[in-house]
């Protein structure tokens, strides 16, 4: 009869364990397993994903401004080339920001990785949007700053607005592919955390 009472008791025990390790999150679950580990403390996981999360916002925002003022820019160089070189200036900052945040996404992303003993790279999701990520950084640092280097020259040697030189036109058109391509890479990242596809 004791061993029976027992019997559920531990059933019982078994049962409530496990409810409460499946409403523990994943990086609390390696936390608890590896206490003893003072590096890996929650607090430094959550200040992680703070700075991981508005890395991503400020890149996610400097790329939608950035695609808004490209187009500003085009229509105030046809008026006025003062005007113009003035809202290049103003793109060119939110380059820079855009490259930054997508960097500190990057290595706040290494970080949280190294706390929780790489567990998310072995997810389809979390490979996916990592590459996106990176090709972001990549597509950025290469395609967008090379013919942003191109069009900040070209506008500086053109002393008048007006029609603009065929040379100037494909640059236009390659800065399109290119803020269009940053926009698809977000969106595909974005998918893949908020579906998490296995």
């Amino acid at each position: 009869m004791q061993f029976a009472i027992a019997e559920k008791h531990f059933t019982a025990c078994a049962h409530s364990l496990r409810l409460h390790l499946s409403q523990v999150s994943v990086h609390q679950f390696y936390f608890i397993k590896t206490k003893k580990n003072k590096m890996n403390s929650p607090i430094i996981f959550n200040l992680l994903l703070v700075l991981h999360i508005c890395g991503i916002a400020v890149a996610i925002g400097m790329t939608v401004a950035n695609f808004i003022a490209y187009k500003q820019f085009w229509k105030l160089y046809a008026i006025s080339k003062d005007q113009g070189v003035l809202a290049f200036r103003g793109v060119t900052k939110f380059n820079l920001f855009g490259m930054l945040s997508l960097f500190l996404v990057i290595l706040t992303g290494i970080g949280m990785l190294w706390l929780i003993h790489w567990y998310f790279a072995e997810l389809f999701w979390f490979k996916i949007k990592m590459t996106m990520v990176l090709l972001l950084f990549i597509n950025g640092f290469t395609f967008g700053r090379i013919n942003n280097v191109k069009l900040a020259k070209l506008i500086s040697e053109k002393e008048t607005p007006g029609p603009l030189p065929d040379n100037i036109e494909k640059l236009k058109r390659n800065l399109q592919i290119f803020q269009s391509t940053q926009l698809i890479l977000f969106l595909i990242a974005i998918i893949m955390v908020v579906f998490k596809f296995t």
